[in-house]
């Protein structure tokens, strides 16, 4: 695998773990809050999903890697 390529996989997987870690504020104050069942379910799910995409990219990449090696 190139370096660049390896390069665009880290920061694709950053950017979406980061996404996923920050979508999590708003589901905190809407939990703190009392909003909306749906709206804190909203945040939820984007917290959530987020979070476990980011660390699927990352574990699918660092398979990758032990794969190449072997």
């Amino acid at each position: 695998m190139a370096e660049r390529s390896r390069a665009q996989i880290v920061l694709y997987e950053a950017i979406v773990l980061l996404v996923g870690l920050l979508c999590g504020l708003p589901f905190g104050v809407g939990v703190g809050n009392a909003w909306s069942e749906d709206a804190v379910r909203a945040w939820r799910v984007a917290h959530s999903g987020g979070v476990t995409v980011g660390l699927m990219i990352r574990g699918a990449y660092a398979a990758l890697q032990e794969a190449k090696r072997a």
